[in-house]
């Protein structure tokens, strides 16, 4: 750590001689100015300062002058300045304090008194920079969480990974200047603690880690650790020995590391300018403990996801239970599906529902007699209209929930045809949703290959030409014109996973 850094401002070198007397005796570092414009200067081009001590009777730019110009620079406007002066009179005092000053000792003083001022406008310095420090630690904190909030609320799971973001927040929340060179996230896969080393906000490297990350224990609850180390300090910490051991072939000479090791995580920021304290080891800790309640979230929701996707499957299941052919359709058509959908470039979150949902694409023939849904031959006109029933019967099903509509909307338009002739609600082009569209081709594929009571199985060529030329039931304008174009492409992928999930 430093030592605090104060602008001493007097025309009088025996004032200033005597000054650096008090001050450094003190432990401060001492910069002189002997006029106004050199004050400004090295306010304005020099290190931050985190005291002025101002001379009121200056030559040419008297004190007042230098105290209005320092509280219009943003960079010095929230440096405390405690002016010194042998004009002693009220207006002198109310005016400084007016324009600024954070204090106004008459002349002369003595060192006692001279040293309890400056400390104290020295701490009151720091406590400023401290809150500001944690106010910014706080709302950057808060974006981060945004993010990962936003993916909960869109998705019901973390979609984006979390540590870049984390990363860059530690390095912004650090103090102006100080942000260390490097940051290890460590976390423990179940098999062994993995590393994972930022420059910047950019990862560079991956290391394992021969070191115990604390578990949680059988009361929900475990050690949060949290320090630093300053060299030449000795290693003691045994953490800190982890990071010098891991680290120092990425990372080179160790100078100083702030860290905290949380249930399950460890987070390291290491080579602070300046050297790491205490408050860097708080905000270490605070995005530690951040970064272990997102583990914990995903994990929650990996688990809520888990169980709803089976449940989807299950009611999926008890759907086809007419058809012993029909568990695998469906499992096939959500394949096709994600891979039509990924390919023409639709959002990761939209290509993950899809292949949930489109497994209850026929889930409204729950509501079809099982006499119709097993009738070896062709069905008569009064039964192929109670069969379309199944797409307003599976909307219903699945009603209105945010988590199934997309499956509601696949059950409801997946038999709509690009060219307005399908059913129930007799849609053209882009009013059928495309999740209905992408589903609608999966679906023709997978029953043109598939063999039922009623129909053999085509194999994959003549499938795909005749939904490219067409057979007279079904025709290349029944599908979106880019999606069939993209099955085209993707062809042999629908082929690999046709012979792989074979019934």
């Amino acid at each position: 750590m430093r030592n605090p850094r104060i602008l001493l401002v007097d025309d009088s070198m025996q004032n200033r001689v005597l000054m650096r007397a008090f001050l450094e005796a003190d432990g401060y570092e001492l910069h002189e100015a002997a006029n106004g414009n050199t004050a400004l200067a090295m306010a304005r081009d020099g290190p931050a300062y985190d005291l002025v001590v101002l001379d009121l009777m200056l030559p040419g730019m008297d004190g007042f002058t230098i105290l209005t110009e320092l509280k219009k620079d943003p960079k010095n406007r929230d440096v405390p300045v405690l002016v010194m002066s042998v004009l002693g009179e009220d207006a002198a005092r109310v005016r400084a304090i007016g324009l600024g000053a954070s204090d106004f000792l008459t002349r002369p003083a003595g060192r006692a008194e001279v040293l309890v001022r400056v400390r104290g406008l020295i701490r009151q310095r720091l406590l400023q920079d401290r809150l500001d420090d944690s106010f910014f630690k706080l709302t950057s904190l808060v974006r981060t969480t945004e993010v990962h909030l936003a993916d909960l609320m869109r998705t019901g799971e973390v979609v984006s990974d979390p540590l870049p973001a984390l990363v860059e927040q530690v390095r912004l929340a650090s103090k102006a200047g100080r942000a260390p060179e490097m940051i290890a996230a460590i976390d423990d896969t179940g098999v062994g603690a993995r590393g994972r080393l930022f420059r910047g906000s950019m990862e560079y490297r991956h290391v394992r880690i021969n070191a115990e990350v604390p578990s949680v224990g059988s009361n929900g609850t475990a050690q949060v650790h949290a320090g630093v180390w300053n060299a030449p300090e000795p290693v003691a910490d045994p953490w800190v020995r982890t990071f010098h051991d891991v680290l120092s072939e990425g990372v080179g000479e160790i100078r100083n590391l702030a860290f905290s090791v949380a249930p399950g995580i460890a987070l390291a920021a290491v080579n602070y300018q300046g050297g790491a304290d205490a408050f860097d080891a708080e905000v270490v800790r605070g995005y530690a403990l951040h970064w272990q309640f997102v583990r914990r979230v995903e994990e929650s929701a990996r688990g809520i996801a888990e169980a709803f996707e089976y449940t989807v499957s299950a009611l999926a299941r008890a759907a086809e239970s007419y058809d012993d052919q029909a568990g695998i359709h469906i499992r096939r058509v959500a394949e096709y599906s994600r891979e039509l959908a990924e390919h023409v470039g639709m959002p990761l979150p939209f290509v993950r529902t899809i292949h949930v949902h489109a497994q209850m694409h026929d889930v409204g023939k729950l509501h079809v007699p099982q006499e119709i849904l097993k009738k070896p031959s062709g069905l008569t006109e009064e039964e192929t209209e109670v069969l379309k029933y199944h797409t307003t019967e599976g909307a219903r099903i699945l009603g209105d929930h945010p988590r199934l509509k997309m499956a509601a909307s696949i059950a409801l338009t997946h038999h709509e045809r690009w060219d307005g002739s399908g059913y129930p609600g007799g849609l053209a082009g882009e009013a059928i949703p495309i999740e209905g569209r992408i589903v609608k081709l999966a679906d023709v594929y997978d029953a043109l290959r598939s063999r039922r009571a009623y129909k053999s199985s085509i194999d994959h060529a003549d499938v795909v030409a005749t939904m490219l030329r067409g057979d007279g039931r079904i025709q290349p304008d029944h599908f979106d014109p880019e999606l069939l174009k993209a099955f085209v492409q993707i062809a042999p992928v629908f082929a690999e996973i046709g012979e792989r999930m074979a019934g």
